[in-house]
């Protein structure tokens, strides 16, 4: 069962992570391993996983059970819109924090939280080729309810690359509740995993 300040995982798997450097994909998967792990035993919290492509899936990722639950839900190849999980991730978000009296949803605006509503972590693990991903960086822009770490995978010295991770640091900078963590060279799985943890943890 999802609870409220739970880690949601918003993981790409348009293809590209996969086609372009198949190591990437592994690499991924390593880490989260490592970060489900670490969330599990330091924080006691349920970690939630929605990727997205041809569509958004929510389902369990579990330390115990990581093979299993990650197997049927990572299916890579699609579209790529980054809009499509976020909407998932607020909706997923929200529609629980509503049953408990921390969200409320405005037919005309769209959830938001109540005061003092606890936040959620969200890790966004991404390539930054999404053709949406202009709009996603504007929605970093005013998050409120969420601690979000978005980890951009790339290839060193890539125009594209470099673009989106300066546009996701100035928005860091401008809104706290963001942070950027990049990951590309040869940057190992334990470092990745013990940065990022951090991050959506930093008390911990």
């Amino acid at each position: 069962k999802f609870e409220v300040l739970s880690t949601i995982v918003l993981l790409d798997t348009s293809g590209s992570l996969s086609v372009r450097e198949p190591s990437n994909l592994g690499f991924i998967k390593n880490t989260l391993y490592r970060i489900v792990n670490k969330i599990e035993q330091k924080t006691n919290k349920v970690t939630t996983l929605i990727t997205y492509s041809r569509r958004a899936a929510v389902n369990p990722l579990s330390f115990d059970h990581f093979e299993r639950d990650w197997l049927p839900a990572v299916n890579m190849g699609g579209s790529k819109q980054i809009m499509r999980g976020w909407q998932s991730v607020k909706s997923t978000f929200f529609k629980t924090a509503t049953e408990i009296g921390f969200g409320e949803k405005d037919e005309r605006y769209g959830w938001s939280e109540s005061y003092g509503g606890e936040k959620c972590s969200v890790l966004v693990v991404c390539d930054g080729e999404a053709y949406d991903m202009e709009e996603f960086e504007l929605e970093l822009l005013g998050v409120t309810w969420a601690y979000v770490t978005v980890v951009l995978v790339g290839r060193e010295d890539c125009p594209q690359h470099d673009n989106h991770a300066q546009e996701l640091e100035r928005i860091s900078e401008l809104n706290p509740r963001v942070t950027l963590v990049e990951a590309y060279g040869q940057i190992q799985d334990t470092t990745l995993a013990d940065k990022v943890f951090k991050k959506l943890y930093p008390l911990q």
